[in-house]
């Protein structure tokens, strides 16, 4: 998969699942096996973990949107920089619902076998998004 073809790959992925809510898509995306870094405390490994995930993410925020700001790509691994921005709608991290919209830096890493990822690395500014929600 070239960079362009990635792109595109996880901008769908990103439109389909957290934009559209679409979660019945994720096997589109990411392989049954999928290994995150880290690892989800508290759930289970591969693909269901990740479902959870993401269900929780969507009930605690919401008018999401993402605005890539460099993607690059070698062999069978991309890297990107984004921003996340969405509304906070529900308890995060022990933070209950704010109704403030938060912006946040995602540096993340995927590694694709077979049209789908197999493994996901995300460094999220969790610090920057505890302050914008007033925990810190």
């Amino acid at each position: 998969m070239d960079a362009a073809k990635a792109r595109q790959f996880y901008e769908e992925s990103l439109n389909t699942l957290y934009i559209q809510r679409n979660l019945g898509r994720l096997a589109d995306f990411y392989a049954a096996n999928v290994v995150t870094h880290p690892a989800f405390p508290g759930l289970p490994p591969g693909i269901q973990g990740f479902e959870l995930m993401i269900r929780s993410f969507l009930d605690t925020f919401s008018d999401i949107s993402f605005d890539i700001k460099s993607f690059t790509q070698e062999g069978d691994t991309f890297s990107c920089n984004l921003i996340m921005k969405a509304k906070h709608i529900g308890n995060f991290m022990g933070i209950p619902a704010t109704g403030r919209t938060a912006e946040v830096v995602d540096n993340l890493r995927c590694r694709v076998e077979n049209g789908k990822i197999v493994e996901y690395w995300s460094n999220v500014d969790t610090q920057s998004l505890q302050r914008q929600l007033g925990a810190a």
